[in-house]
């Protein structure tokens, strides 16, 4: 299995996001960056798993249904 590109996605950054299942507004709560967007292959070195694809994960709250979802999602990353 080959190695993909370790260039990282990108998201614009914003305390707020619509909510995907009401439209309501939802509030980011929980922020981490260099996460694996793969986390279901078993790489056949440690050279590939440092290298591979990397994202960002961005948790918001919307208080109106109770949705929780990632704002940072991007399936061009996968």
């Amino acid at each position: 299995m080959q190695a993909i590109s370790n260039k990282a996605c990108t998201v614009p950054e914003e305390p707020t996001a619509i909510c995907l299942v009401c439209g309501a507004t939802s509030n980011v709560f929980f922020e981490t960056q260099n996460v694996p967007v793969s986390c279901n292959i078993l790489w056949p070195t440690r050279a590939a798993a440092v290298t591979s694809q990397q994202g960002k994960i961005r948790l918001a709250f919307c208080q109106s249904c109770g949705y929780i979802y990632n704002t940072a999602f991007d399936p061009a990353c996968l």
